[in-house]
C-alpha cells in the first residue's frame, strides 16, 4: 500500500513538473520568411526557448518546424501564409514575419512590398483574430545599393503598421535594423554574405524576436505589455552607424539626417561607442522641418550632453530658421562670455532668451537641458535648475525651416567646436526639479518591440 501511494506521489509530482516547466506547452509559433527565416530559425529558437512555445511550419530542421523558405519574394510568402497556418492547433499563437529582402534586393518597388507585407497581417488577423502578429523591419545588408531600398521599405512599413496598430491591437514591430546597427561593427561581426547573417547575427535577431514576445507578454493576450517610451521624437546616439558621417534618429519617428562634414568619434563620448564631431565650419547635422518640431504650446524636453575643445565666439547647439535670422522657433548657443542661452520666438522675428549663470569650462562633459512645463521653461545644467522663464501659455512660432545641429541654421557661422553624444527631443517635460543626483547613466534605450494603441 505504502509503494503505491508513493507511486501515486511520484506520478503526481511529474505531472505538476511539466506543468509548471511547461506552462505555455499549447502556445504556438511560426516563423514566416524566406533564406533568412529558413536557416535562422534554429537560432531563433536557441534563444527564445523551447519550454514555453511549440514550433509549427512546413519546413522541418532536426532542431524545430518553421515557415521559412529559400528565395521567396514577399508576395509568395503572403501565398504561403493559409498553408503554414494549418499546422496551427492551439489556441494561443503568434506568427513572426521577417519578409522582403529578396524584393529589396532586386529593385522591387517599395510600394508593393509594403502592399504584401501588410497583406499578410490583414490575412493573419482576418482568419485568426487573437493571434499576435510580431513584424520586422529587415536587417540590414552590407551591400550599399541593397541597404538603400532596405532603408525605403523599413521606413514605409514601419509607418504603414504603425497606422495598423490603431486596428490591430496585438500587432507588434520588431525593430531588427537597430537590433543589428547597434553594434557598430556589425557588418563585419554579423553577416557570411551581404544579406544572411552568420550564427552571431542569427543570435542577435532570435533576442530581438524574443524581446517582441516577452514584451507582449502572454502569447495571444493583451495583459502585461511594456509600454515603449513614445514621447521621443528624435534620439541620436552618434554611434558611427553605417559608417562614419551617418546619422540615424532612433526615435519611433525614423528621421533623415543629413551630415554635412560631421562624423562620429570615439575620440570623445559619454556613451556607447562614440559621439558626434564637429570641428568648424559647416560642420553640422540638418534635420528636415516636421511636425515633429512644433513646439507651439505644448510641454516639451530638449536635452544633450556636449563637450567642446575650444572655446573661441558662439557656439550654437541647436537652431531652427532662416539666414535673414526670421521665422525662429527656437536656439541653444554659447555665448562669447562662455554662458549658456537658450532662445524662442512667439512671431518667427523677436527672440526671448533664457539664460544660465554657469559658465562652460574646456575639455568637460556637460548634460544641458531645456524644459517647458506649462508655462515655465526651466534650464538645467548637469541636473542643477540655472535659469527660467514664464512663457504663460505662449505659442512657439512654427518655423518651417530646416533644424540644425551645430551652427547657425541655414548659414555657415557659429560651428561648434567640440562634441555633442545623446541628442534628444520629446515631446513630454523630462524634469521640473533638480535631477543631478540621477543625471542619466546610459544610453536612452531603443525598444525593438512598439506598440501603440488606443485607450477609450
Amino acid at each position: 500500500m505504502f509503494k503505491k501511494i508513493t507511486f501515486l506521489l511520484y506520478l503526481l509530482c511529474l505531472i505538476l513538473f511539466v506543468c509548471v516547466t511547461k506552462s505555455h506547452a499549447v502556445d504556438e509559433l511560426l516563423f514566416l520568411g524566406d533564406s533568412i527565416t529558413n536557416i535562422g530559425a534554429p537560432y531563433f529558437e536557441s534563444e527564445i526557448g523551447s519550454v514555453n512555445y511549440d514550433y509549427v511550419g512546413n519546413q522541418t530542421t532536426s532542431e524545430t518546424n518553421y515557415g521559412g523558405v529559400s528565395g521567396n519574394y514577399s508576395h509568395v510568402i503572403k501565398g504561403r501564409i493559409l498553408n503554414e497556418t494549418l499546422n496551427f492547433t492551439a489556441s494561443k499563437r503568434a506568427i513572426l514575419i521577417h519578409a522582403g529582402t529578396n524584393d529589396c534586393s532586386n529593385s522591387v518597388t517599395t510600394t508593393d512590398i509594403v502592399t504584401h507585407v501588410t497583406d499578410m497581417v490583414d490575412m493573419i488577423h482576418d482568419i485568426y483574430p487573437n493571434t499576435d502578429i510580431h513584424v520586422a523591419l529587415l536587417i540590414p545588408s552590407t551591400d550599399s545599393g541593397i541597404n538603400t531600398n532596405i532603408i525605403a521599405f523599413n521606413s514605409a512599413l514601419d509607418t504603414a503598421l504603425q497606422t495598423k496598430q490603431g486596428t490591430i491591437s496585438n500587432l507588434y514591430i520588431v525593430d531588427m535594423y537597430t537590433a543589428f546597427t547597434d553594434n557598430v561593427n556589425y557588418a563585419t561581426e554579423y553577416y557570411t554574405d551581404t544579406v544572411h547573417p552568420n550564427a552571431t547575427g542569427y543570435g542577435v535577431m532570435g533576442q530581438a524576436w524574443k524581446t517582441s514576445l516577452d514584451s507582449a507578454g502572454t502569447i495571444g493576450s493583451t495583459s502585461s505589455i511594456n509600454y515603449p517610451d513614445e514621447n521621443t521624437t528624435l534620439l541620436i546616439h552618434a554611434n558611427g552607424e553605417y559608417g562614419t558621417t551617418t546619422f540615424t534618429d532612433r526615435s519611433s519617428k525614423r528621421i533623415q539626417i543629413t551630415s554635412n562634414l560631421a562624423v562620429s568619434s570615439a575620440t570623445q563620448k559619454v556613451f556607447g561607442s562614440g559621439s558626434a564631431y564637429f570641428s568648424g565650419v559647416y560642420h553640422s547635422l540638418r534635420i528636415p522641418d516636421s511636425t515633429n518640431f512644433t513646439f507651439g504650446s505644448s510641454d516639451f524636453t530638449i536635452d544633450f550632453r556636449f563637450y567642446l575643445y575650444d572655446l573661441t565666439g558662439y557656439q550654437s547647439f541647436f537652431s531652427q530658421f532662416n539666414i535673414g535670422g526670421t521665422d525662429l522657433s527656437v536656439y541653444i548657443r554659447k555665448e562669447s562670455s562662455h554662458l549658456l542661452r537658450f532662445g524662442y520666438s512667439l512671431d518667427g522675428t523677436n527672440v526671448v532668451w533664457v539664460p544660465t549663470s554657469l559658465t562652460v569650462q574646456i575639455n568637460t562633459w556637460y548634460h544641458f537641458a531645456v524644459v517647458r512645463d506649462g508655462a515655465t521653461i526651466r534650464l538645467f545644467v548637469n541636473g542643477v535648475p540655472d535659469g527660467t522663464n514664464n512663457i504663460g501659455t505662449g505659442t512657439i512660432h512654427d518655423s518651417t525651416s530646416a533644424v540644425q545641429i551645430s551652427g547657425y541654421a541655414s548659414a555657415n557661422t557659429q560651428h561648434i567646436l567640440g562634441y555633442i553624444d545623446e541628442f534628444r527631443i520629446s515631446d513630454t517635460a523630462r524634469w521640473t526639479e533638480d535631477f543631478s543626483s540621477s543625471l542619466p547613466s546610459e544610453e536612452y534605450p531603443v525598444i525593438y518591440n512598439r506598440r501603440i494603441f488606443n485607450i477609450f
